[in-house]
């Protein structure tokens, strides 16, 4: 059927994708699909016939209709600048062939991208390997599944210990003391690996309380700071009325020996002058006393709330984590279930490696061609493969 065809010799076809990039301008480089009527939509540059046709003519023509062609862009200041395309800018390559059809006797019958130099063998590792016949008809699973299985029931198991791991660690921080630190007979995990995850969620409470540690002596902090600046503005407040209530006396005093005749009416307004200074620095003194008492307030508040957000949300890292131990107990219930269903005679005969044929469908000059392939046969974009596993004659021979 003649050699595997390059990705930079191969002709557009239905299905295939290309790339088009603008060099300097990569932000606006896209890709697009030729589609079933054989045309290239590349948007702003156009539509053209691709079918059939390698992609360095379709460049030579995008190149020659984008030459010229002005793109208003954007600086950083929002300011608009123009650039006028040169055709040396425009690259147009071929980024992915269409993809090869596999079913059959395979795990999973689908699409499988084309890449060069893709083999039939390729294909059905890539397929998740050969359907072994012996497992529809001994009903029990192929081996790939139980190993898969196993792996599932390793990995549930640990997800169980890390989960009452965490559930231990919260209930610690929260104050509570469980009876057991981890209920060991219900753990399927190594002693040793449990001990790690055990040392991990001891570090994570060490953190998490040296950082509690801090903010609390942040808080006790600050509201001694704003105690103590209260403590001052008291007295502040306190010298300060005396001084507002001793230049009233001196106004009223001066005020008499003026209307007396024995003192000059300049001197009781210079008096004035510092009354009105002593009250005003008074109800700033208050004020100032005010805006303390809310802040010292504010911070008892968050400090209240930061500890009732840090319970909150150590009671729900530990019903996260409650959920989770259930759920990974059950995956390891369902998947020790699994295996304990597969009987050894049944999994002997899966352990078998069966051999398959191949036969290729591939459309060549608008036709259709059937044809028988090897393992290494390498494959065309959008070539089918049906893969048919060769069934031993013992197979029938087991249900006589």
């Amino acid at each position: 059927m003649g050699a595997t065809p390059l990705l930079a010799d191969a002709v557009l076809m239905r299905g295939d994708t290309v790339r088009v990039s603008i060099a300097g301008l990569s932000h606006l480089d896209f890709e697009a699909t030729v589609r079933a009527e054989g045309q290239l939509d590349l948007a702003w540059l156009g539509f053209y016939e691709a079918e059939g046709r390698l992609p360095s003519d379709v460049e030579e023509e995008v190149r020659a209709n984008a030459a010229g062609e002005i793109i208003k862009q954007y600086d950083r200041d929002g300011e608009i600048f123009i650039i006028q395309l040169e055709a040396s800018q425009v690259d147009l390559t071929l980024s992915r062939q269409r993809p090869v059809i596999v079913s059959g006797d395979v795990v999973a019958n689908g699409q499988i991208d084309y890449k060069p130099g893709l083999t039939v063998r390729d294909v059905v590792a890539l397929s998740g390997g050969l359907d072994n016949p012996l497992r529809g008809l001994l009903l029990v699973p192929r081996q790939e599944q139980i190993i898969s299985w196993r792996a599932s029931l390793t990995q549930a198991s640990i997800e169980h210990a890390h989960a009452l791991a965490r559930v231990w660690r919260t209930s610690m921080e929260l104050g509570e003391e469980p009876e057991d630190m981890l209920p060991a007979q219900e753990l399927l995990v190594p002693d040793d690996l449990l001990e790690s995850i055990i040392a991990e969620q001891r570090r994570i409470m060490e953190t998490n309380q040296r950082t509690e540690e801090g903010d609390l002596k942040y808080f006790e902090d600050a509201i001694a700071q704003a105690r103590q600046r209260i403590d001052i503005l008291l007295r502040q407040q306190e010298q300060q009325a005396s001084a507002v209530a001793t230049d009233e006396a001196e106004e009223e005093r001066t005020r008499k020996l003026v209307q007396d005749g024995l003192a000059p009416s300049s001197r009781l307004a210079d008096i004035r002058r510092n009354t009105v200074a002593s009250a005003t620095r008074l109800l700033d003194l208050e004020e100032a006393l005010a805006a303390a008492g809310l802040a010292l307030t504010g911070l008892e508040r968050e400090r209240v709330q930061q500890q009732e957000l840090r319970r909150l949300e150590l009671l729900t890292q530990r019903d996260a984590a409650q959920t989770e131990a259930t759920q990974a107990r059950i995956r390891m219930d369902n998947f020790r279930q699994y295996l304990s269903s597969v009987g050894g005679y049944a999994l002997e005969l899966l352990m078998s490696d069966p051999d398959y044929t191949a036969t290729i469908f591939r459309r060549h000059m608008d036709e259709m061609e059937e044809f028988s392939a090897e393992k290494s046969t390498e494959l065309w974009p959008g070539d089918t493969v049906e893969i048919k596993v060769i069934r031993p004659e013992e197979i029938g021979a087991l249900f006589q």
